[in-house]
């Protein structure tokens, strides 16, 4: 005889229908159905019921699979699964040990430390593509992270790190990488570059597949160089704020290279031999970073119109003028930042440009004549042109801008972004001399504060013995003392008089 069923029932009605419903009824679906409706939960709650019982437990592990991807700047996901009250860089390590073998692209652009890294390591074999930021150094932990990741295509780190040596961080991280590997963003993220040692040159060797390459705030040798032209591969390159020890840079070798970013390098960056080589030699450039290049002159500048296949253009901070700009058919966007320009080379830029989109001219010898040539040409194109001017040029000639300003011809006055880095110059420098004299002078503070700790001890029992005297003699000046403030409240009356009536003579003078 089978056993009485222990579960309650409960009685509904339903179209005069009686149906006996079971607590248990749940129960009865599979692991992969009860994992399909814990997806349904926020990641708190798939936590939560782990603990409910043991088939929940079992089933909740497979309730991770929808989570392909996580971007630690996804605000709304963040506000769904994540808990206020706990530590973020926890809660995203718990979620990488339930989801880590499902995720596909990782994304952790907030500040970690490298505790992450190991769960990294141990859980996210299945990574296509990878983007962290670090802020403390621990080399131990960079040890073969990436070496179970076969599948990586993409890495991109930013190093924040006080500590000036990262030899054994960036080799530990570089050689675990795949031979696949077909991107690598490595950004020190310091002002002090770190030096490549010639280990990294034996290490991009085996990067037969590279396509992307960013080293951003690294000082390079020679044999790293030569080694990086010697990839072929290569089709995007940025050098950005690194150092060179050396005076040549030979990446005219990279023939099959679409953009090439060397911008704010150190005075050994590109010259005009080097760049004229990589005018003729690589003619698929499409994006074109050369702002503050200092060693170019016009004589590398004014055969950058050879390059047909230009759709962007920086050339902020140089000797840039108007003899620079002729024909550039495919050219989109356009950044002249502070070059000698007047009207004559702008306008020639807008007419022989007919797919510019953007134009950056703050800080040039333009006039209101280019605004009005931008203006016509937008119209008679019908395409949209942004045009980007300086605050102090927008602010003496407002009404006639406001007057040019339409759904074609976009004039953005904004040179926030353009302050803002001007004062982060002129603080770094400011905070380097102030470090510099403190610690010329700061042997000699320590002299001078023993010799006033003892000047102050002798001044203390001489202010002892007087202050009974003193004592004596407040109560004889208290009477003056009220005659003096009632003299000074009579005073500044007559002063707030005096400047009441200057207000006056202002405001009618407005």
């Amino acid at each position: 005889m089978a056993p009485k069923n222990p579960c309650k029932k409960i009685k509904t009605h339903h179209n005069d229908d009686v149906k006996a419903v079971t607590d248990q009824s749940i129960n009865i679906l599979d692991y992969d159905s009860l994992a399909a409706i814990f997806m349904y939960l926020p990641f708190k709650e798939r936590l939560e019921i782990e603990n409910v019982c043991e088939k929940w437990s079992t089933a909740s592990e497979r309730a991770w699979s929808d989570i392909k991807s996580f971007n630690s700047e996804d605000t709304e996901f963040i506000n769904k699964h994540f808990k206020e009250s706990e530590k973020y860089q926890d809660q995203v390590e718990t979620l990488l040990h339930r989801c880590g073998i499902y995720i596909k692209e990782l994304s952790l652009n907030r500040n970690y430390d490298s505790d992450i890294i190991p769960v990294i390591k141990k859980n996210c074999h299945n990574l296509l593509k990878l983007e962290l930021v670090i802020t403390d150094d621990n080399d131990e932990s960079f040890e073969d992270v990436f070496s179970n990741m076969k599948n990586l295509e993409s890495i991109k780190i930013i190093h924040i790190n006080d500590d000036d040596d990262y030899s054994d961080e960036y080799r530990n991280v570089l050689e675990s990488l795949p031979e696949t590997i077909e991107n690598i963003y490595y950004d020190c993220g310091d002002d002090d570059s770190p030096h490549i040692s010639k280990d990294f040159a034996l290490t991009v060797i085996k990067f037969n597949k590279l396509n992307c390459l960013t080293l951003r705030n690294w000082k390079l040798d020679e044999v790293l160089i030569d080694t990086l032209c010697q990839k072929n591969s290569i089709t995007q390159l940025n050098l950005e704020y690194s150092q060179l020890n050396q005076s040549r840079l030979p990446i005219s070798k990279l023939t099959n290279l679409v953009a090439l970013n060397v911008a704010d390098m150190s005075e050994n960056g590109l010259c005009d031999d080097d760049m004229i080589k990589i005018i003729e030699n690589c003619d698929k450039i499409k994006s074109l970073n050369l702002r503050r290049c200092k060693r170019l002159t016009l004589v590398s500048l004014n055969k950058l119109y050879r390059l047909k296949n230009l759709e962007k253009l920086v050339l902020d901070h140089t000797d840039a003028k108007d003899s620079v700009f002729g024909v550039f058919p495919n050219l989109q966007r356009l950044e002249c930042v502070n070059c000698s320009l007047t009207d004559a080379g702008i306008i020639r830029v807008l007419k022989n440009s007919p797919l510019l989109e953007n134009l950056d001219i703050c800080w040039t010898d333009m006039t209101i004549e280019t605004i009005d040539y931008a203006s016509s040409i937008s119209k008679s194109r019908g395409r949209k042109l942004s045009l980007y001017i300086d605050k102090l040029f927008s602010l003496k000639n407002s009404e006639l801008i406001d007057k040019y300003r339409s759904e074609l011809l976009n004039i953005d006055d904004d040179a926030t972004e353009i302050c803002l880095q001007f004062f982060c110059v002129l603080f770094r420098y400011l905070e380097g001399r102030i470090n510099e004299y403190n610690g010329v002078n700061s042997s000699d503070d320590e002299d001078e504060d023993e010799d006033e700790d003892e000047d102050e001890d002798e001044d203390d029992d001489d202010n002892h013995n007087d202050d009974n005297d003193d004592d004596e003699d407040e109560d004889d000046e208290n009477g003056y003392e009220e005659d003096d403030d009632k003299n000074v409240r009579d005073s500044n009356d007559e002063l707030n008089y005096d400047e009441d009536e200057d207000d006056n003579e202002s405001d009618e003078d407005l």
